[in-house]
């Protein structure tokens, strides 16, 4: 059974996944195998563009954990979904050295739910 650890940048994916590897479990950080379906630079919204189309129809699943911002479009069979309080995460992504206008992107995603609705 292959379980996506999904979120708005800074919710804590990588902490919890770092942690169930710790544990013994197999884990695999999307920003780790992304690189092939890398498209370019969105230098407006600081960002890179990302094929998901053609990395969802290439990802092979696998028994264990699959974490990043988008895990949630992946053939899991489980999602999680992790959340924080906007103004909490906000502070998290300017103590990283977020933008301002990333900060607001990332902290109005938080609050309109996106990864949870998607």
């Amino acid at each position: 059974m292959m379980c996506g650890i999904t979120g708005t940048p800074g919710t804590g994916k990588s902490t919890v996944a770092d942690e169930l590897a710790r544990r013994g479990h197999r884990v695999v950080h999307i920003s780790d195998v992304v690189q092939p379906y890398v498209l370019g630079k969105d230098p407006e919204r600081d960002t890179q563009i990302i094929d998901t189309d053609r990395m969802v129809d290439e990802f092979v699943p696998f028994d264990g954990f699959v974490e990043g911002h988008f895990a949630h479009l992946l053939p899991c069979d489980r999602i999680v979904v992790l959340r924080l309080r906007p103004d909490k995460l906000a502070a998290r992504l300017a103590a990283r050295g977020y933008s301002p206008d990333k900060i607001g992107e990332n902290r109005d995603a938080e609050a309109l739910d996106v990864c949870l609705i998607e």
